[in-house]
């Protein structure tokens, strides 16, 4: 019995894709980037913003931790002038893992908008900039 057309079609189209996949393998910083959000340290971390609690000290290290091996560059940035206290750095790092302003509310015991409050002052602080929080999410996102 012959398959149906769609199904044969869908099967080519699959064929294609890991063909081209394997052609023009995604950038190593590609696959470092997505193995940091997918971390469970990370989704830890969104798990405790969903209860409302905060990280114990030894979470906040293994998050340094996992920055560090991943986004060394960026790691290296936040920590090389000793400018940034630790709850700025905190924020920086949660930014850089695309948690939301509430997450991020909820995990360093603040409000959303002194979260909001703090990333327009570390744009100004950290870049020298003038501007919005989204605009210091985008500096901070773009990081390695």
């Amino acid at each position: 019995m012959p398959r149906p057309a769609k199904c044969t079609t869908e099967w080519k189209l699959q064929k294609q894709l890991t063909e081209q996949e394997k052609a023009h393998p995604l950038p190593k910083e590609w696959n470092q980037k997505e193995a940091l959000h997918e971390n469970n340290t990370v989704h830890r971390f969104h798990r405790l913003a969903d209860k409302g609690k905060e990280p114990l000290l030894e979470d906040w290290a293994e998050l340094i931790r996992l920055t560090e091996q991943y986004a060394p560059g960026f790691s290296r940035f936040i920590h090389q002038n000793g400018v940034l206290s630790e709850r700025d750095t905190h924020i920086c790092l949660l930014i850089k893992l695309r948690f939301h302003p509430s997450e991020i509310a909820a995990l360093i015991g603040s409000s959303p908008q002194t979260v909001t409050n703090s990333r327009v002052r570390l744009l100004r602080k950290i870049f020298g900039e003038q501007g919005g929080a989204k605009d210091f999410d985008e500096h901070i996102r773009e990081m390695d």
